[in-house]
């Protein structure tokens, strides 16, 4: 008798990106943990990293260099955006050289006779989030090596102020990856606010609210409300914030015996 033609079996494939997104948060964790020994460099190589593994492995699936290159040129951005802070110095700059020089595309073939140094360091952080955004690939541990990025950026700055719109790009980048991130949207709400952006703040700050509604987020939303004059707006999300904190300590106390009545009751 003719063997029966085998049905071949399908077995489940595994998650290429599991294992990926193990080794990357294992790299986030070292990374936290370094910075809160104050080893921030060190801290910032170990998500730098984290940001490759992961964007490799996305290229791997996707048969691509897709992720990793924008990671290369996001990072570069970056580092080229600082040749237009050189103070002291904006009226000597000659940009058609400066951009030339330049890997960065974003302001290639343009006419930059009319552009400021200022008009065109926004041109280049704009093109590192948009660049970081797309080696994140919509990963969520991708963002949080991103909001990590953005918290040391912030502690950089403090020794070099001209850094700190590098922490922008960072959270920006994180929040358009994963829209759930609501740590870097708050993160990055309050540094909009710092610049006098207090209109996209208060979105951002609203946005992280939605997300998970912080008594540090409602907090800072209630000043971005006073800023802009809505004082009503501002004692209604100081109100919130005090529900949010009475609620954890609550949630703080703990298992209690009572008696079954109380229980009842």
């Amino acid at each position: 008798k003719e063997a029966d033609t085998p049905v071949p079996v399908a077995f489940p494939q595994a998650d290429p990106m599991r294992a990926v997104n193990r080794q990357a948060i294992s790299k986030i964790r070292k990374a936290f943990s370094l910075a809160q020994r104050g080893a921030t460099y060190s801290a910032r190589i170990e998500l730098i990293d984290s940001l490759r593994v992961i964007g490799e492995a996305l290229d791997m699936r996707d048969g691509t260099r897709h992720h990793t290159d924008a990671l290369k040129r996001g990072f570069v951005a970056l580092e080229e955006a600082g040749d237009f802070q050189q103070h002291g110095l904006a009226a000597e700059l000659d940009l058609d050289v400066l951009v030339a020089g330049h890997r960065t595309p974003a302001l290639k073939d343009r006419d930059l006779s009319n552009m400021t140094p200022l008009v065109c360091l926004q041109t280049y952080l704009t093109y590192a989030q948009q660049q970081l955004a797309i080696a994140g690939g919509e990963q969520p541990v991708a963002s949080l090596a991103m909001y990590g990025l953005g918290r040391l950026q912030v502690d950089i700055a403090a020794a070099d102020e001209s850094t700190m719109p590098q922490a922008i790009v960072f959270h920006q980048a994180a929040v358009t990856v994963d829209g759930m991130n609501y740590k870097s949207a708050n993160e990055l709400g309050v540094l909009l606010a710092r610049y006098g952006q207090f209109s996209q703040a208060r979105e951002m700050l609203a946005h992280s609210i939605q997300v998970c509604p912080c008594e540090e987020s409602w907090r800072n939303l209630a000043k971005v409300h006073q800023q802009l004059g809505e004082d009503e707006l501002a004692r209604k999300a100081e109100y919130e914030a005090h529900l949010v904190a009475r609620g954890n300590e609550n949630s703080r106390g703990g298992v209690r015996w009572v008696e079954p009545a109380s229980l009842a009751g």
